[in-house]
């Protein structure tokens, strides 16, 4: 199969074939792949690893939308763990601190991926 169809299978049409090819070039250097089930496996490495950046990036706007949505509801200066509402409450299990953290820590490594590498 050719590099553009492997590519095809795994990025959705506003993504860079260029950035997958870098990021699948990058691992298949480090592991030095010497027959076709190594290639093979690079080349799923380097899929589940978009598809985790993707979804890091995912999460990372969710977070942030939740968090638009908390203030426009609460106003600025409001606590969002004290909206009372628990399907929106930073204290439901929906939406933990620790995801908070996450979210945000997400978010920061996300914006640094896309000035860089991805």
């Amino acid at each position: 199969m050719s590099t553009k169809a492997e590519a095809a299978r795994v990025l959705l049409s506003h993504e860079s074939l260029e950035e997958f090819e870098n990021l699948k070039a990058d691992i298949a250097k480090h592991f030095k792949a010497v027959d076709d089930l190594e290639a093979e496996l690079v080349h799923e490495t380097a899929a589940s690893r978009w598809h985790l950046l993707r979804i890091e990036e995912m999460d990372a706007a969710l977070f942030q939308k939740f968090m638009r949505q908390q203030e426009e509801t609460l106003g600025a200066e409001a606590d969002p763990s004290q909206s009372g509402t628990p399907h929106t409450s930073m204290s439901s299990p929906n939406v933990s601190s620790t995801a908070c953290s996450r979210a945000i820590r997400v978010n920061s490594d996300a914006s640094t991926r896309k000035s860089g590498r991805r």
